[in-house]
């Protein structure tokens, strides 16, 4: 038995490398289709362990609040932001004042579209600006290089004092120390007292291209163009405590009556990337449509050139079948032949996704990723193709009449 299943396999990929242009493009489907599931995998997982790994920097216990949705949506020409009254500095006072679960509070405002000059250079007016305080860099677990943070006494006076993004720093002083020497921000001159660590870019965009500036120097002269926000930090295993108490104070300051919706938004690490699973899972959906679309017209296409080679190879069929050949011998010709088929596009397709997947590592921030369940997956549902779309022909080519085979011209 296993001598005649090892000769009907010989003889079905000896039919298949008989004609290779053929072969390969009658499995260029499941190539597409394989392509897309292991490529868009090792993405998905890159994104997936990226944003993982940039949350855990900023910790469990950070939560923002704002006075406008996280995210605004538009559909057609209504959009999901709210007429919210702005949050103010006496809002963030109150929180440090009788919210006893927050460890540390700041109040911040930002702006894009700065630019930076220095001496005789200055930037592209897309520099990142941010008005914060003491507590901002760290609540946003961001270090220092050189220099020092802002403090209370900046913002009081609002001093023209300034952090510089590593960006800046590698633009401007890359053979002198940046901490005390004055650059302008919109042609108002400010003095670096400090240089933040790099931190790199995310999905893309680097977030080394800020300044940070006393919120109150903010306030003064870029004011009307950003709202204020909080970020604030938990103490340790109270972050749910902080969100409720930090809730109920704004309420009470913001007159929400009892049962209304809050005119303020509160976002955490976790619902962030709650929402960029959410995406993930959309955009997987989204993937598996497409290679379930071009692996049905590549088993379609296996069905048809399978079906073509019946005819083809009817003299041989009825040669087989006058030589001793059963019927389960033909079936299982023919069905290791799409089988083949299909799991050579399979493992071409995956071979180039997963070059697609470390091509990703290497060009972009995020981390190359290959999902062993997507190769598995891929692997079985390229058998299966094989199979259902093969049995047709097979069973077609099985029922065949050597006498009538034989004269078949």
């Amino acid at each position: 038995m296993a001598v005649e299943i090892r000769e009907t396999g010989r003889v079905a990929l000896t039919a298949i490398f008989s004609a290779p242009l053929r072969s390969l493009l009658t499995s260029l489907g499941i190539i597409i289709g394989v392509v897309a599931v292991v490529g868009m995998s090792s993405l998905i997982e890159g994104l997936r362990a990226y944003v993982e790994g940039e949350f855990s920097e900023v910790g469990s216990e950070t939560f923002w609040v704002q006075a406008r949705p996280g995210m605004e949506v538009q559909v057609g020409g209504h959009t999901n932001t709210r007429q919210w009254p702005d949050l103010t500095m006496e809002d963030k006072e109150a929180v440090v004042e009788n919210v006893s679960s927050v460890e540390f509070a700041s109040a911040y405002s930002q702006h894009f579209g700065v630019t930076v000059r220095y001496e005789g250079e200055k930037t592209n007016p897309n520099v990142f600006l941010y008005g914060a305080d003491e507590y901002l860099p760290r609540i946003q677990g961001l270090g220092l290089d050189a220099g020092r943070y802002l403090t209370p006494l900046d913002e009081a006076n609002r001093r023209q004092v300034v952090i510089l993004g590593a960006d800046l720093v590698e633009k401007f002083f890359t053979t002198i120390d940046p901490v005390g020497r004055n650059v302008q921000i919109d042609g108002r001159r400010f003095t670096v007292v400090g240089v933040l660590e790099r931190q790199g870019e995310f999905l893309g965009f680097s977030q080394d291209n800020i300044v940070m500036i006393p919120v109150s120097t903010f306030r003064k002269y870029w004011g009307r163009r950003s709202e204020v926000a909080f970020a604030l930090q938990a103490k340790q295993g109270r972050i749910e405590e902080a969100i409720d108490e930090t809730t109920a104070l704004l309420r009470m300051r913001r007159d929400v009556p009892p049962g209304g919706e809050n005119n303020f938004e509160i976002t955490t690490a976790a619902s962030i990337q709650d929402a960029v699973n959410t995406l993930i899972f959309g955009i997987s959906l989204v993937m598996v449509g497409i290679a379930s679309i071009s692996l049905v017209v590549g088993g379609i296409g296996i069905m048809n050139i399978m079906l073509v080679s019946v005819t083809e190879r009817t003299r041989e069929i009825g040669l087989r079948k006058a030589t001793g050949a059963r019927r389960n011998d033909i079936v299982i010709q023919f069905l290791l032949e799409a089988v083949v088929l299909s799991v050579a596009g399979g493992v071409t397709g995956a071979v180039i996704g997963a070059g697609l997947g470390l091509l990703i590592g290497v060009t972009t921030p995020l981390p190359a990723a290959l999902p062993v369940w997507a190769l598995v997956l891929a692997f079985g549902v390229c058998v299966g193709i094989g199979v259902v779309f093969g049995v047709y022909p097979a069973v077609k080519a099985s029922r065949l009449d050597p006498v009538e085979a034989l004269r078949y011209e």
